[in-house]
């Protein structure tokens, strides 16, 4: 690693957790729902592109406990 460079964290990410841009749109209040329980990893393309997770999770993120998340 070079000086001043960081190390990104990457989440453990399951199936369940992952939806379509598509999915999305036709089942927004579903997918509200599952965030609540889990971040929702969006696929866009062949990627990730968008992350949705309950205000609950943002504020433990905003206040560093991250353990839940199981980054590796």
């Amino acid at each position: 690693m070079e000086k001043g460079e960081s190390i990104i964290k990457q989440p453990k990410i399951t199936a369940s957790q992952i939806i379509s841009n598509k999915e999305v749109y036709q089942m927004f209040g579903a997918v509200k729902e599952k965030a609540k329980k889990n971040p929702l990893f969006i696929m866009e393309k062949d990627s990730i592109g968008t992350v949705i997770i309950s205000y609950n999770d943002f504020l433990e993120i905003l206040n560093g406990k991250t353990e839940k998340f199981n980054l590796e």
